[in-house]
């Protein structure tokens, strides 16, 4: 008798255990997941190059559902975003060290793919001229603006090396970002929400100056603002919905009254990262 009670207190024990790590692999996956939207009947169509076979979520009349991409924790990372010849980079939030790895990648906080060191949180903003190759970025202090070939080893001290471009003070911007062929470059302004276009910037001159108003507000308004390599515009806006346009040709265009809403979630709002990958196929998002 003795020993049967053993045994039985034993196997309590062990379903105990398992609804204990039950219960924390689940919390895991809720807080540190890297998802892809997969939609299937619109623009951004495509299966995942991953084969991502583990929904999350549930299908919706348009047939589009989040899978789960990755459990590692992408929120460590202060920016997040897809750069040239198939590369994915971010800004490890902590201590500001730069990582770059070939997309896909499950993990990208590892050693070998450090590529810089300690001062990437100084930028405000960084992105990509999809053309050229060259990484922008945009300091905090002085919102200047730089240029230059991203790293490719931490020992390449890419701030040494940039190249000093335009004289605006970039502070007015919330957003920059470069089209799908790299000879324009869109700016969002922080409070009045307009939307500019401006040929590459210079050494010389004011940007401001050289650019098209494309719109007179509320483009600040939207929670991510992507640009596709069809030249596609992809925006999200606080109720989650995604919507799809060309760029539009002036300020007298109403962009959202003729944008494509291709899907509608909450998740997407939400996410603190909103990425389109290439032709806008492959969509990822961070919770």
């Amino acid at each position: 008798m003795k020993d049967l009670l053993i045994s039985k207190n034993k196997n309590q024990t062990r379903i105990l255990l398992a609804l204990f790590i039950l219960i924390i692999l689940t919390c895991s996956l809720e807080s540190k997941t890297f998802y892809s939207l997969i939609n299937r009947k619109s623009k951004l169509t495509n299966e995942n190059p991953e084969n991502i076979t583990s929904s999350i979520a549930a299908t919706n009349a348009n047939n589009q559902s989040l899978s789960l991409f990755s459990t590692q924790n992408w929120g460590i990372f202060s920016k997040l975003f897809f750069g040239p010849n198939n590369t994915i980079w971010g800004v490890y939030e902590k201590t500001g060290e730069l990582y770059s790895a070939i997309w896909p990648v499950r993990d990208l906080f590892k050693v070998q793919y450090l590529v810089g060191t300690e001062y990437w949180n100084s930028y405000r903003l960084l992105f990509f001229n999809p053309k050229s190759g060259e990484l922008y970025a945009v300091d905090k202090e002085k919102n200047e603006m730089y240029k230059g070939t991203p790293p490719n080893n931490m020992n390449d001290i890419w701030k040494n090396r940039a190249i000093k471009v335009g004289v605006n003070t970039w502070k007015d911007f919330k957003q920059l970002l470069f089209g799908h062929d790299g000879f324009y470059m869109y700016g969002i302004t922080e409070k009045e929400g307009k939307l500019l276009a401006g040929p590459i910037p210079d050494k010389q001159g004011n940007w401001v100056s050289k650019c098209k108003v494309l719109a007179n507000s509320g483009w600040n308004e939207f929670i991510h603002v992507s640009i596709n390599t069809n030249g596609k515009v992809i925006c999200v806006t606080s109720r989650g919905e995604v919507l799809v346009r060309n760029p539009p040709e002036n300020y007298t265009i109403n962009w959202v009254d003729d944008a494509v809403n291709v899907d509608t979630k909450v998740e997407y709002s939400k996410a603190k990262f909103f990425l389109v990958k290439d032709d806008g196929k492959d969509v990822y998002i961070v919770k």
